[in-house]
């Protein structure tokens, strides 16, 4: 099997801390190049990992002649995607031993979790909806932490702190939010509001992300 993985330095070093299988009938490519772009051979499976991508990029994905396929797509569906894309929620500090996935019924998830496995993970399938589960939450988290210091009850170094300290999260929320990148947070949370009001964006939130 032939792999490729593309993805920023950054998402490339945190997949990297798991030490992959030493199955020698299978050889993983890595790239740091965002976009389209050639790739080496013949790949039976690709993760594209980056945030940021256009349509473009995902018509490219979508007619890859590949087995597998995973997109990191936190916000969009696959409805949106393309059925034969799968999901998994490469944000900053998401890519533990346990990576939450979602795909459509169409898609041998066997075969994706054969992929994940290879790099010394476990697949966690969820619902196939916006945000998945650990997203929405974090999102809320770091939504919370700006209305904490719109309204002047703590800063964002208190609150950082505050965080790592009692619930032993690798970041502060608002630490994290800036890792993960406010737009991306900002725009989850604008989607999932038009459906519940809870996620609604902190004013704070909204100008930092738009800045």
């Amino acid at each position: 099997m032939k792999v490729v993985v593309i993805a920023p330095s950054e998402i490339l070093e945190e997949w990297k801390k798991l030490p992959a299988s030493t199955d020698q009938h299978t050889e993983v490519f890595y790239s740091e190049n965002e976009g389209i772009q050639q790739l080496p051979g013949q790949p039976d499976a690709v993760l594209y990992l980056f945030q940021e991508y256009d349509q473009d990029v995902i018509n490219w994905l979508q007619q890859l002649p590949v087995s597998v396929c995973i997109v990191n797509a936190v916000i969009a569906t696959t409805a949106e995607l393309g059925e034969n894309l799968v999901r998994i929620n490469a944000w900053p500090g998401f890519l533990g031993e346990r990576v939450e996935m979602a795909a459509s019924e169409t898609v041998d998830r066997g075969q994706v979790e054969s992929v994940i496995a290879h790099f010394g993970r476990e697949t966690e399938w969820v619902t196939d909806s916006c945000g998945m589960i650990s997203a929405r939450v974090v999102a809320s988290i770091i939504n919370e932490a700006y209305f904490a210091m719109e309204d002047e009850v703590s800063t964002a170094a208190e609150i950082d702190i505050a965080m790592k300290l009692g619930t032993n999260y690798p970041y502060g929320p608002i630490e994290w939010g800036k890792k993960i990148g406010l737009k991306q947070i900002y725009r989850l949370l604008e989607k999932l509001s038009t459906r519940q009001k809870r996620y609604t964006p902190s004013s704070l939130l909204k100008n930092a992300a738009l800045a």
